[in-house]
């Protein structure tokens, strides 16, 4: 028996509210597992991998989640307070990563230890890097009128996506450091698995969010409008047939929803990039791409305007 487009939209928020109190849940749960680790305060390095899971496993993800309709602790708060939250928990996770960073280079300093010298190093130091540019880029912001060739929405836009790929290299550095002889030696067997999947189950979520957040602020052709399963194939050549009036959110929502083909298909199949379907009929492919330009529209009342 085929499901209704309503009982599929309710099936889809549903899956995105449980893996959303997930990733509330996994992102505290490993924190305090690396703190009982770690033990700070025996050592110079324990403070180093506390405060970095304090910043890029419990802070940063929560404030990405604040903004989620279907799993934000602030659901019922205003917009202001969203984003008031979402700068005082990225305003701290930035505090916490520089802190662990100054305690990680000091203790290889006093250890006659040479600095950067492993890919986690190398991540982490790009990673911090990033983070302070991308808290930078957060104050445009506040004061947009001093852009005056870009829009609030666009500016807003391209501040989730590039803050995506900060959260991603964030994830990426807590799996190297997980990877190190300190982590390998002091947890094993099943808990390190877990460990390790922990970061992978939140930026799931998280990419999954902005995704759809980059999907509002664009209106599909009307060949995906119908249910994922009675789409036609994406024509890669309707795409260059639109006399450029695509906006440059429908390229960043496909840069978005690239980073996470391969496994939110499995987690959350409604974040199936739609420009990887290809054409298989001649004559689907001749009706689509004599079509009109795709015009871009804001609806109101969208995510980006949480954020």
């Amino acid at each position: 028996m085929a499901l209704t487009l309503e009982t599929e939209s309710q099936i889809y928020r549903s899956l995105r509210a449980v893996f959303g109190v997930a990733a509330h849940l996994v992102s505290l749960g490993f924190t305090i597992f690396v703190a009982v680790v770690a033990r700070p305060g025996t050592s110079l390095f324990s403070w180093h991998p506390l405060l970095m899971s304090l910043a890029f496993s419990l802070l940063m993800t929560e404030a990405l989640l604040a903004f989620s309709p279907e799993s934000s602790l602030l659901r019922p708060f205003s917009r202001k307070t969203k984003i008031r939250f979402h700068w005082a928990l990225q305003l701290l996770a930035l505090i916490c990563a520089l802190l662990g960073m100054a305690f990680i280079s000091y203790n290889k300093y006093i250890n006659g230890k040479a600095h950067f010298a492993t890919w986690h190093s190398l991540t982490g130091l790009l990673t911090v890097l990033y983070a302070t540019m991308q808290c930078m880029g957060g104050l445009v912001l506040l004061y947009p009128k001093l852009m005056k060739n870009w829009t609030l929405a666009k500016l807003k836009l391209y501040h989730a996506t590039s803050g995506l790929i900060g959260y991603l290299l964030g994830c990426a550095s807590l799996m190297l450091g997980m990877c190190s002889l300190w982590f390998t030696t002091s947890v094993t067997g099943v808990s390190w698995y877990l460990s390790m999947l922990s970061p992978v189950l939140t930026s799931l979520v998280i990419m999954s969010q902005i995704s759809d957040t980059a999907n509002a602020h664009n209106v599909k052709p009307k060949f995906l409008e119908a249910p994922v399963s009675k789409q036609y194939f994406l024509p890669l050549k309707h795409l260059w047939k639109t006399n450029g009036n695509l906006s440059h959110s429908f390229w960043v929502n496909q840069v978005v929803e690239r980073l996470g083909i391969s496994l939110t298909r499995y987690f959350l199949p409604e974040t199936i990039p739609y420009w990887t379907k290809m054409v298989v009929s001649i004559k689907v492919f001749d009706s689509l791409s004599a079509g009109q330009a795709v015009k871009r529209q804001e609806p109101a009342g969208s995510l980006m305007d949480d954020m």
